[in-house]
């Protein structure tokens, strides 16, 4: 029995010897995920029915895919946050007796509204947030940095809203020295000003302090903090939206957790398609254009008990992916909506079954995985072969 794939390295956690393979493949693909699944004939495939070789599948057989199971400890989501950087703070300052371009109540008040150094930099004509900076040190105003984390926000379910927020809008930045990434952003909607408050109000329980703003013009509401070490925990998830990705600790959220990673992510990203006349009777659906990303949330839901679809388009521009299930299954979104009846996914125990939508016989050429029992563990997806040219 062999699994067929492209890059042999992609499953060296895999047992088995790995082996140059031409010959005949078979391509499995079904409703509830975009790549086939290509293997040798007699390679057993787990379905609803129990192992059967590839060879024998048939349209009307369904697929199982076993659902990740076990949960995350908090230790293990505390072991994620990374310790805070080393820094010492410059307490003098390099304008003595320098005449300032804006006076003490003046800057006072500029703080206490919220506005940060760059945008003070920025009202009086600076580049650079150093410059307002050392205005404040010099009038004695400066305040706590607010740049470290206090406490751990990863025991904290509204954190993981936050996070999921951020896995659909957001992204990090690095300061204009370079460096490490030290700012982390989220980009709303100007509608959406209560997610920006809600990011201020939660990273504020840990005295992480968050400003945004609209620039004339936009569209768009820019949310942002700095902390190099928020910004690292964040990238660990990813840079870009095309690299967006979930490790394995946070697939394996504990359910109030997974919950609220969810409603953050859908708050960003989902939308409703409508069925039956009216935007709460269809189906949901949340869409990225990273593979890996929405494979998470795919299993994500699955642990939840919703059984999802996870399809693909392609636009003039990219590749995009996206997840659908019926509004009714995810009450706890807040989305009310009727019961539609799944057709091709369904969930059965600790098991995802899909249906077979297609089969297809090829030659092909590539590298294969030499298995010598069924494979029992799930087979996410996997990777084009070179078909031989007839």
């Amino acid at each position: 029995m062999a699994l067929m794939f492209e890059d042999a390295n992609l499953y060296a956690s895999l047992s088995g010897e790995v082996s140059p393979y031409e010959g005949e493949a078979i391509s499995i693909r079904t409703f509830g995920y975009p790549i086939p699944l290509q293997v040798t004939p007699d390679q057993e495939v787990l379905t609803s029915e129990g192992w059967q070789p590839a060879a024998e599948l048939r349209p009307t057989d369904w697929l199982a895919f076993t659902i990740p199971q076990g949960d995350t400890l908090d230790s293990g989501l505390s072991a994620l946050l990374p310790a805070p950087p080393l820094s010492a703070p410059r307490t003098v300052s390099r304008l003595s007796g320098a005449r300032l371009p804006v006076s003490r109540s003046a800057l006072a008040q500029h703080l206490s509204d919220g506005l940060s150094y760059q945008q003070i930099a920025e009202l009086y004509g600076r580049k650079h947030r150093a410059s307002a900076f050392d205005w404040a040190l010099h009038y004695g105003l400066t305040r706590t940095a607010h740049h470290v984390l206090q406490g751990d926000p990863t025991n904290d379910p509204d954190f993981w809203r936050i996070v999921g927020y951020w896995l659909a809008e957001g992204d990090v930045t690095t300061s204009r020295k370079g460096g490490d990434p030290n700012v982390v952003r989220w980009t709303f909607g100007l509608d959406e000003e209560s997610y920006a408050e809600d990011v201020a109000a939660v990273l504020g329980r840990y005295d992480i302090n968050v400003n945004w703003h609209a620039v004339n013009g936009a569209s768009s509401l820019t949310v942002r903090c700095s902390s190099q070490q928020l910004a690292k925990f964040m990238t660990q998830m990813g840079h870009g939206a095309h690299n967006k990705r979930l490790p394995s600790e946070l697939v394996l959220l504990c359910e109030t957790y997974a919950r609220e990673l969810v409603r953050g992510y859908w708050a960003g990203d989902g939308t409703v398609t409508p069925v039956g006349g009216t935007m709460n009777d269809g189906w949901a659906r949340i869409a990225s254009v990273s593979l890996p990303l929405l494979t998470a949330v795919h299993q994500i839901l699955a642990r939840l008990g919703v059984a999802s679809s996870l399809m693909w388009g392609v636009t003039p521009t990219q590749t995009r992916y996206e997840v659908r299930f019926p509004v009714s299954s995810a009450s706890w979104l807040g989305v009310p909506g009727r019961k539609i009846r799944q057709k091709t996914v369904a969930i059965e125990g600790a098991r995802l079954l899909t249906k077979v939508k297609a089969l297809e016989s090829t030659q092909a050429r590539g590298q294969a995985l030499m298995l010598t029992s069924a494979l029992g563990e799930v087979i996410p997806h996997n990777f084009a072969l070179r078909t031989m040219p007839k």
